[in-house]
């Protein structure tokens, strides 16, 4: 899977309610910005965002997966990451929650998903044991997301 996002450093601003947060836009093709990651940094969470990429597919939704990476070397990780769109994502078939949560070399994933009714929100709590964590969601148009729950971008 390729991740075609690329991200930029932005201005470093303090937020009453979560401390000193760092916003770091997600570009697309065209160097359209289609998201952005804030970097809470009083909290260390140990995981990195590493990009985005999005798929159409055959019957014409759009497929969007979010990758992050453990900062130290893969083994036990805990994961506590919110998303939220500027639009609803569409709610996949026989799953128990209406994302895909996925772990490259699973071992073990414990998930704790948590989502808006209007499904335009997302709270994924997971213990992971295993390499890459990756978030699925389908859509009907192309998501503009905003990230929060990580210690920064994967260089």
């Amino acid at each position: 899977m390729s991740f075609i996002a690329t991200l930029s450093m932005a201005q470093t601003t303090v937020n009453n309610k979560i401390g000193t947060v760092e916003e770091l836009n997600i570009y697309g093709k065209s160097n359209v910005i289609i998201g952005k990651v804030i970097v809470n940094q009083t909290l260390h969470t140990k995981i990195l965002f590493a990009g985005q990429s999005v798929v159409k597919d055959s019957l014409g939704f759009y497929i969007t997966t979010y990758k992050f990476i453990p900062i130290d070397n893969p083994g036990i990780y805990k994961v506590n990451v919110s998303i939220e769109f500027d639009k609803p994502f569409i709610a996949y078939e026989n799953q128990t929650m209406p994302f895909k949560c996925e772990v490259t070399n699973n071992i073990s994933c414990a998930v704790d998903g948590r989502w808006a009714n209007n499904l335009t929100a997302i709270n994924v709590k997971a213990t992971i044991s295993g390499d890459d964590f990756m978030i699925l969601v389908k859509s009907r148009n192309p998501l503009f997301a905003k990230i929060q729950g990580v210690d920064g971008k994967k260089n």
